[in-house]
């Protein structure tokens, strides 16, 4: 997030990771970075993500990723387990998930579209599939939790606004109505192949969920992969399809399923940001940030699938 949190205070999260982490948290300072969490970095040793975590939190997730790390992975960025040999704690206020994590001086490999780079980050990948850990981690049900909430936004699009009334809110009811019969036939279209990948019953693995070109890190030469909060039992097409939105290629798995993700990332981030934006619980920066890239995701969308 580009704001600090309003609904947080510093010294409450100063007082809560020096109890859970023991850690001296005097130099805490928020990092401006990130779309779905509130980031602060202690010195040059510690980074603490305040999850906003939109479809809830899921503590096994980043479990999973200690006990991945813990079992010799050695790419994985995984979160620093507290007093209580948990990887999250919860801010009392606010009831807000946060983890710990050492700092890295790792950045972002960025949006590189090679063939090559992608293979590499394919390889690490497959390593995560291979892999079982103990924590019990969600499944993979092909349904898509926005839905609901989906139609009710598209509704509400339908909806005459008074232009004396206009302010920013009519930014994205303009944006909704003017997508709105795209995004119910793309709705109605991953409803219909969900259905489908049910009655399959496709194999289901460890995957990560996010691997983006913001979650890949480099570092003195080493590829990491960071942010587990995503990580599921679902097929391998769910981790391809974004490597092959980000850099260009990705191992051939079935298409369908691969159209499946495509789709439904669409659907889920317009949902997630929609619900933001009506209900005001992010600041003008992020809300602005918001917008445009919901324009430019449903404008390349639009390109691609209504040619």
């Amino acid at each position: 997030m580009l704001a600090p949190p309003e609904q947080i205070g510093k010294l409450e999260l100063i007082e809560n990771i020096e109890y859970w982490y023991g850690i001296d948290a005097g130099e805490l300072e928020f990092q401006p970075s990130g779309e779905d969490s509130w980031n602060f970095r202690i010195g040059s040793l510690w980074w603490v993500s305040v999850r906003r975590d939109f479809r809830g939190h899921v503590p096994p997730a980043y479990a999973a990723a200690r006990e991945l790390a813990d079992s010799g992975i050695d790419f994985i960025i995984a979160p620093t387990r507290n007093r209580d040999s948990n990887c999250t704690s919860y801010l009392a206020r606010s009831g807000l998930p946060l983890v710990v994590y050492p700092w890295s001086r790792a950045v972002p490999i960025g949006q590189v579209r090679s063939p090559y780079l992608a293979s590499c980050l394919a390889d690490l990948l497959a390593v995560v599939h291979r892999s079982s850990v103990e924590e019990v981690l969600p499944k993979e049900d092909f349904k898509l939790a926005a839905v609901e909430s989906l139609y009710e936004h598209l509704t509400w699009a339908d909806r005459v606004v008074n232009p004396a009334n206009y302010s920013s809110d009519d930014d994205l009811h303009n944006l909704l109505s003017n997508h709105r019969a795209f995004l119910l036939r793309l709705l109605d279209d991953t409803v219909r192949i969900g259905a489908i990948l049910r009655e399959r019953a496709p194999s289901l693995f460890l995957t990560h969920g996010d691997p983006s070109a913001t979650n890949f890190l480099k570092e003195d030469g080493k590829i990491l992969l960071v942010d587990w909060g995503g990580a599921c039992l679902a097929p391998a097409e769910r981790d391809w399809f974004h490597l092959r939105k980000n850099f260009g290629s990705a191992p051939l798995g079935d298409l369908l399923i691969e159209e499946f993700y495509r789709k439904s990332w669409i659907l889920t981030e317009v949902d997630e940001y929609a619900t933001c934006l009506r209900k005001k619980s992010v600041g003008e920066a992020d809300a602005s940030a918001m917008r445009n890239r919901m324009r430019r995701w449903l404008a390349a969308a639009v390109k691609e699938y209504d040619r």
